[in-house]
């Protein structure tokens, strides 16, 4: 049992910062004052890998959170000191050009997340708000997709960040003004009509989508205004812009109203009504007949309204698919005695049908 370094008694507690121990307030309080110890643990004290878990990790954690905090209150007071301006911050005004970038961005229906200091997506957005020409100039990311069909080995995406596109120009144009010396020329020909010998009249704006909700995507027109583009959408720090070739997208779109619409591959067939066993026996039964009838299975249920209707679910449909070889063996008995007809009745044979 350790002891008290100040009474010699049996020790119950422990300096968190020099870990010596004490065993009341009145000995902690002479510990500090002989020594100067603040009594605080040293976030910053160098831990031992080998002694490094959990706990270490959390309190690591807690201490970073503590940083960016007062890094942020330290910034605002900046700010109300007018130290700031020049920098993004007005004098006398705490509003940053990132808040008020969001504020006119909500009033267009775009809502645009902002992440915390230190995010690398954040030190990647340029994106800000022009006072002069009340209009946003927006960092982008934009994925060019390769055709499909066209290459033997399909290339990878081409990604290109860009910064200060101005949101009044028509995202086709904005598209076109990208310029990087290692875009393929696949990429240029989704957007500039022409290119490697195409022809011009033959071109077509290229599909544009943007990620959105639950593996769903935005539909952004390239030929309007990127303002308009991406009213209704919501997006990170900056919009990420898919290219594609017309025809070349499947995948599920958010409407504007909310509801949702499918293309490409992306589109669920429709359900097709399972043919039970009882219903084989309302198309062996009249076979042969000469007089054209509706056939008619279980529960007066016409074949030909199986598969017919498209607002019933079929998923609650409890009957066996129809194997085929029992269907052929039906057929076959079926048209070696096509001359008499049995409708199941106990003590009674039809005649033989005209």
């Amino acid at each position: 049992m350790s002891l008290c370094t100040h009474c010699a008694t049996p020790a119950k507690y422990t300096c968190p910062r020099c870990h010596v121990r004490t065993c009341s307030l009145t000995c902690t309080k002479a510990h500090k004052a002989h020594t100067g110890c603040s009594g605080k643990r040293d976030r910053a004290a160098y831990v031992p890998m080998r002694e490094y878990g959990w706990g270490a990790m959390m309190r690591d954690y807690v201490f970073l959170e503590d940083v960016g905090r007062r890094v942020g209150d330290w910034g605002r007071e900046i700010g109300r000191g007018g130290y700031g301006h020049g920098r993004g911050v007005a004098r006398g005004n705490t509003t940053s050009k990132r808040d008020g970038l969001k504020m006119e961005l909500d009033m267009l229906d775009i809502n645009l997340d902002l992440l915390p200091m230190g995010m690398e997506r954040r030190k990647m957005n340029q994106s800000t708000w022009d006072h002069k020409t009340q209009t946003a100039l927006l960092t982008l990311s934009i994925t060019f997709h390769p055709p499909k069909d066209v290459f033997v080995h399909t290339p990878e995406p081409h990604t290109i960040l860009t910064h200060r596109n101005n949101a009044r120009t028509p995202l086709i144009d904005l598209l076109r003004a990208v310029k990087h010396s290692g875009m393929p020329t696949w990429a240029l020909a989704l957007v500039h009509p022409g290119t490697d010998g195409a022809d011009p009249t033959q071109f077509a704006l290229p599909t544009c989508t943007m990620h959105a909700p639950m593996r769903r995507y935005y539909s952004l027109s390239a030929a309007k205004p990127l303002f308009t583009a991406l009213q209704h959408t919501s997006f990170v720090e900056f919009p990420e812009i898919a290219i594609w070739s017309v025809g070349d997208f499947s995948g599920t779109f958010v409407c504007p109203s909310g509801e949702l619409a499918r293309t490409g591959d992306g589109e669920v067939p429709r359900k097709r009504r399972r043919l039970g066993k009882g219903a084989l026996g309302g198309l062996v039964g009249g076979y042969g007949s000469d007089v054209e009838e509706k056939a008619v299975g279980p529960l007066g249920l016409g074949l030909d309204e199986y598969g017919a209707s498209d607002d019933e679910d079929a998923e609650g449909d409890t009957d066996d698919e129809v194997d085929p070889a029992l269907l052929l063996r039906l057929l076959q008995e079926a048209r070696d005695d096509s001359e008499v007809v049995d409708w199941g009745e106990d003590d009674e044979v039809t005649s033989p049908v005209a």
